[in-house]
């Protein structure tokens, strides 16, 4: 009780005037066939014109998620030589954190400048891991004009490392 009463906590934060945003962005995250990763990015202003030459810095993060069919949760499917933390989560939303680390993460940034035309665009190759398993894959762009104005602009997509996979009871 004595060190509560005598206690103090302070955090300190900015205020700034609020300021409409000026353009808009559309991303798409694609998986090719032959498992290479394609970003489209583009950025109008809402008058119609391009946010030429702007710059974006990308971040890029995969993690292993594993595979669970609806119909199918009596069986399981990838690794499960060790312990599983999606399973939980998936089936009964419960998130252990206890800093179990499963192996496979892969982060990636860098930047890139938009076109004339306000486009631009990514091809990635996911490094290969050791157990072969379905990844999760979020890929996100911070577009900043020439007002240094910035738009965050992200997706997420499953990629597969197999087109079948043997579930067991």
């Amino acid at each position: 009780r004595q060190i509560q009463q005598s206690s103090s906590f302070s955090h300190f934060f900015h205020v700034q005037e609020f300021k409409r945003n000026t353009f808009d962005g559309e991303a798409t995250l694609v998986e090719s066939a032959d498992h290479e990763l394609k970003y489209d990015l583009s950025a109008r202003y809402y008058q119609g014109t391009p946010v030429a030459k702007a710059r974006a810095k990308w971040y890029l993060y995969a993690r292993p998620s594993g595979i669970y069919p609806t119909k199918f949760r009596e069986f399981y499917f990838g690794n499960h030589r060790e312990y599983d933390p999606y399973y939980w989560a998936h089936y009964f939303g419960y998130r252990d954190d206890d800093g179990h680390r499963q192996e496979g993460n892969h982060f990636q940034n860098g930047e890139i400048e938009l076109s004339s035309e306000g486009r631009a665009s990514l091809e990635l190759t996911l490094p290969p891991i050791d157990d072969p398993m379905p990844r999760q894959v979020q890929l996100t762009a911070e577009v900043t004009d020439s007002n240094s104005q910035t738009l965050s602009l992200s997706r997420s997509i499953r990629v597969h490392s197999s087109d079948y996979y043997l579930g067991l009871s």
